[in-house]
């Protein structure tokens, strides 16, 4: 919550879902089938995170933080998902080293408390997971399998063709458990069919889709669809672009999670008298498997989109810190308690000292804040370490994982905001002061993330408009143009520059029609 407080809001995908939840409930009944943005029909995706945010606004009021809070839980509800996964999988330390890490993981805590769709996706992911683990171990399963169901058609709901990794993650489980070869009535993928799951997901998933392709707009979907699969809009990346993105993703544990990794690859191919264990990493790695291999033939591929495959890896470096330091796997120790211990001192220096070195770089003199961030992150990282190593009241593990859930919340959540002298909500206060009874429209494109400050649609108008709105003289005292500065777009005639804004994602240009008659003074000179 400190985090999604904090961060101010900024990025074009998660301003979509604020402004399609913010006019679902300002407009009429059928904007909450048919959402819109900017007043522009946006059928792109389907409309559950739209919902979800508009529920926590109706609740709590139409702010960013209220659009958030839906985020926020889905996030919560992944970090208890992963430890009760990694409790049935491994037993009750590694899922609670692997939920410690996750919250403690770069790309988690970075887009886990955006209102955006890929949040929302990663909970409903692990949701279904745990529904069909449990549905595995028992004889009927009908109740898991139906919130299997209803999960996956919630992801269907969210972003459409994620629901396929769910189908994808079922046949894996069968594949580990020999189901097709054994008896193929006895398989996840058929009880998931015959129990009548599958008519509960058709049921929940298939009206809107239906509904929207009938409506006048019903092309977005299959033009967005055939455009991602392309990887257009300037996110078309190798097939190989997400092996690196991985290795940043779950920062600062990459290194453990590639002893883990190569600790798993030794147990499933030598280590053939641990059965059951060998059965759990091979459902690890069909859950992984079931989001990486689509997202590599995907032709769109950006780093959030990994969000729904962290808490597998997580899960996998829970294992191998618990097996390592618990002695259950010897060899594992040497590498694993390395590891950590570096962890710890890099946890003591690396942040107090980024965090001056960027202040001071940033800034044309160090603020109280910049000092107060260090000497607590000092203070925390010293006093687990005295817990851990003196005074014996704290295990290496715990006081690693709570020392970089901290940080992350000092730094990322409480100190880096001060760093932005002047955000989208300062650049629409500045409009909102300069021109109070302004009409303001965007030149060609919209800014979403300036609409969302501005809290009103901004209509977009080509050239021409602009020209013709220059001519009225009632609009000519009120048009107030906005584009944004890096479009470089040509002069407007009859129009001039009176001033940018900076700080935002984007610097915002704005221009005002000329006055027909320049004022003079008295003396008859122009005032400056």
């Amino acid at each position: 919550m400190v985090a999604a407080w904090g961060d101010p809001q900024s990025r074009t995908q998660e301003a979509r879902v604020i402004l399609g939840a913010r006019e679902m409930l300002e407009g009429p009944a059928e904007r909450w089938l048919i959402p819109t943005a900017n007043g522009e029909t946006r059928l792109r995706k389907p409309p559950f995170g739209y919902w979800a945010s508009a529920v926590s606004m109706a609740v709590l009021g139409e702010g960013v933080l209220a659009a958030r809070v839906p985020a926020v839980l889905a996030s919560w509800g992944t970090i208890a998902l992963t430890f009760l996964i990694g409790r049935r999988l491994f037993g009750e330390r590694a899922g609670l080293y692997a939920a410690g890490m996750l919250l403690g993981s770069w790309l988690f805590f970075r887009h886990g408390v955006l209102a955006e769709t890929d949040v929302l996706v990663m909970a409903l992911m692990a949701a279904a997971v745990y529904a069909i683990l449990r549905a595995r171990d028992v004889a009927s399963g009908r109740p898991w399998l139906h919130l299997a169901a209803i999960a996956t058609a919630c992801i269907a709901l969210t972003k459409g063709p994620p629901a396929g990794c769910v189908a994808l993650f079922l046949v894996g489980v069968d594949l580990v458990d020999r189901n097709f070869t054994r008896n193929w009535r006895h398989s996840i993928a058929w009880r998931f069919v015959s129990s009548g799951a599958i008519v509960t997901l058709l049921l929940l998933g298939l009206p809107w889709f239906a509904f929207a392709a009938l409506n006048a707009e019903g092309h977005q979907l299959t033009d967005d669809f055939r455009n991602s699969i392309r990887g257009g809009l300037g996110h078309s990346e190798p097939w190989w672009d997400y092996f690196p993105q991985m290795l940043l993703a779950i920062l600062p544990w990459t290194f453990v999670w590639v002893v883990a990794g190569l600790a798993s690859l030794k147990l499933l191919l030598f280590r053939k008298d641990m059965s059951e264990e060998r059965a759990s990493m091979l459902i690890l790695y069909a859950w992984g498997m079931a989001v990486f291999a689509p997202l590599m033939a995907w032709g769109n591929k950006q780093p959030h989109y990994l969000l729904s495959m962290i808490p597998a890896m997580m899960l996998t470096a829970g294992w191998a810190v618990d097996r390592g330091l618990s002695y259950a796997w010897p060899s594992l120790r040497p590498a694993v308690a390395a590891i950590l211990n570096v962890m710890m001192w890099v946890l003591l220096i690396a942040p107090p000292a980024i965090v001056l070195a960027i202040a001071n770089n940033a800034r044309p003199n160090l603020q109280p804040i910049d000092w107060a961030i260090p000497f607590a992150m000092l203070a925390i990282a010293g006093g687990l370490m005295l817990a851990c190593w003196k005074w014996k009241r704290l295990t290496l593990a715990p006081s690693l994982i709570a020392g970089v859930a901290s940080a992350f919340v000092l730094v990322m959540s409480v100190w880096a905001p001060t760093l932005e002298s002047q955000g989208y909500a300062s650049m629409a206060r500045q409009l909102r002061e300069r021109f109070p009874e302004g009409r303001f429209v965007f030149r060609r494109d919209v800014s979403l993330t300036l609409c969302v400050a501005m809290r009103q649609i901004v209509p977009v108008v080509d050239d021409l408009e602009l020209q013709r709105l220059a001519a009225v003289p009632s609009e000519r005292m009120r048009i107030v143009c906005l584009y944004e500065s890096e479009m470089d777009l040509p002069p407007l005639p009859n129009y001039r520059e009176v001033m940018r804004l900076e700080g935002g994602e984007n610097d915002i240009t704005v221009l005002t029609p000329t006055p027909l008659v320049e004022p003079v003074s008295m003396d008859g000179a122009k005032p400056r």
